[in-house]
């Protein structure tokens, strides 16, 4: 089975108008709800009921004009510019683990898509965990006798910390493939900016909301 290092996109609820996520949740109706309402901006979850969707999914007009709104508090279809550079940071989101087509592990608190130089800490070839500074989470990553370990702890007492381990060549075709996937992620972000605003210093922009530079 295959192991996918995916980025994504996080989208809260309230943040797409919906206001009574407990009250779905609670009657078990989230998931059926969540998948058509994203359907309706043309995107989908990477699970169900997931607040993540992945970068791919984000090909057009629309779903930039849907990223400009949530991420950047900024409407493309008026004529307001863009935020500046340094007011912006990057994009929520991060690195799912996506290991035979089931979400392993999505991405925690004030993750984003610069995370993936954390990541690729794990290449190395060091049997003690090493940590990695990724959003406020616990994470640690080892690789030891051709096997990448991730470990995430948890900061509450009682709860065990989560362990995935890969074969270490499969981690690694992962990570290059999220490279390529997220480089293909910010040449959308650069076409949409340049075509919709018509500012300079579009690729700077993109810069920060996809490698945090």
């Amino acid at each position: 089975m295959q192991l996918r290092l995916v980025p994504v996109v996080k989208l809260e609820p309230t943040n797409l108008g919906v206001q009574n996520f407990v009250e779905l949740l609670e009657s078990g109706k989230w998931e059926v709800f969540w998948e058509a309402h994203l359907a309706s901006f043309g995107i989908r979850p990477i699970g169900p009921g997931s607040w993540f969707v992945a970068t791919g999914e984000f090909a057009s007009q629309a779903t930039f004009n849907l990223l400009a709104r949530v991420h950047l508090e900024w409407d493309p279809e008026s004529l307001d510019l863009p935020p500046e550079r340094d007011h912006i940071g990057p994009i929520s989101g991060g690195y799912a683990f996506i290991f035979g087509g089931s979400v392993q592990l999505e991405p925690g608190c004030c993750c984003d898509l610069s995370d993936l130089s954390e990541w690729c800490t794990g290449r190395q070839s060091n049997p003690m965990p090493i940590p990695l500074s990724i959003g406020h989470g616990i994470y640690s990553a080892s690789t030891s006798a051709g096997t990448t370990t991730i470990t995430v702890g948890s900061e509450q007492k009682g709860i065990d910390p989560i362990r995935l381990q890969y074969a270490a060549v499969d981690f690694e075709r992962a990570l290059d493939q999220a490279e390529l996937e997220r480089t293909e992620f910010a040449a959308f972000l650069e076409k949409y900016f340049c075509e919709t605003s018509g500012v300079d210093g579009a690729l700077q922009i993109v810069e920060r909301l996809v490698y945090g530079l």
